[in-house]
């Protein structure tokens, strides 16, 4: 008996599936696409996998911020499995560049802002650009650096443990707050 219960919810679950999308499986239409209103409700889908209907943590509060921010700035990125968000705005147009590893040298430009769009920090407001190793920045900074090449540009959203955490950066970022950055590799 509760073999056929089984079966026939399964069944009910698959057509519903079905009849939503003509039997088409579909993928977030993200290729080409500069903002959700060209992307597939699958995506927005994907989008809401990272949101808590009741968030505990403040890791939590701060995917539904970051989710809601991407949903709001009409944004497409991709979630990296720390917990970041990002896009590769600009490629570099030399694909035989190595990508970034650990310890690499860096110079680069950046816009660091609140999601409110208030700026915290800016090498461009500076007119100078910054040099480090890969490795000597923020988690997420170092992780995302390792995904890009001499050339290229991104955006990325972090929450604060990724970043400053609960210490922030005094006279810059309070704790725990997620961020919004910029970066260009020079």
């Amino acid at each position: 008996m509760m073999n056929i219960k089984l079966i026939t919810i399964s069944m009910v679950f698959w057509f519903l599936i079905l009849s939503c999308n003509n039997g088409q499986r579909t993928e977030p239409n993200i290729q080409g696409a500069d903002t959700a209103q060209e992307l597939d409700d699958a995506y927005i889908q994907k989008l809401y996998t990272y949101y808590y209907s009741n968030p505990k943590t403040q890791e939590q509060k701060e995917s539904n911020i970051i989710v809601d921010y991407i949903i709001e700035n009409k944004l497409v990125v991709e979630r990296d499995r720390l917990g970041y968000f990002y896009r590769i705005e600009k490629a570099s147009s030399d694909a035989k560049l190595p990508l970034l590893r650990h310890q690499s040298p860096v110079e680069a430009h950046y816009v660091g802002t609140f999601l409110d769009g208030k700026i915290f920090d800016s090498s461009r407001d500076r007119g100078e650009s910054i040099k480090f190793k890969v490795g000597q920045m923020i988690h997420a900074w170092n992780h995302l650096l390792k995904k890009m090449q001499k050339g290229d540009k991104a955006l990325l959203l972090t929450p604060s443990r990724l970043a400053y955490a609960d210490r922030g950066f005094p006279g810059f970022v309070p704790p725990n707050t997620p961020l919004r950055f910029e970066i260009e590799v020079l």
